[in-house]
């Protein structure tokens, strides 16, 4: 019985190079993965452990940046009810200092 090497080196130079992207014992497997480990194109390919990592990183970054966002908001969101409270005092105030003077006001005479 004839040992074959599992490499996929010999089998493209078996093949020959340019002429298919199959190789047989491979069939349509991305020969550029099989070869160097990286893939000529992520169609259909899982993510690498540095990119899963990454990808991680820019997850963590992006909530991070999301609670800081949610706690802005809530400093804004107590900011305007404080406003929105003063503003209504001031306007409670306004009017009774309005019927104050209509209570007491009296039209000059002629």
């Amino acid at each position: 019985m004839c040992q074959f090497p599992d490499d996929p080196e010999v089998w493209a130079r078996v093949v020959g190079q340019g002429r298919t992207r199959r190789v047989y014992g491979i069939g349509s497997s991305d020969l550029d993965y099989l070869v160097t480990g990286t893939s000529s194109s992520f169609v259909g390919s899982a993510p690498s452990q540095a990119e899963y990592q990454r990808s991680q990183e820019e997850v963590q970054v992006m909530r991070t940046q999301m609670v800081d966002l949610e706690a802005r908001l809530e400093e804004e969101r107590n900011l305007l009810t404080t406003r929105r409270d003063e503003e209504r005092k001031a306007s409670e105030e306004l009017q009774q200092q309005l019927q104050e003077f209509m209570k007491n006001w009296r039209p000059p005479s002629n």
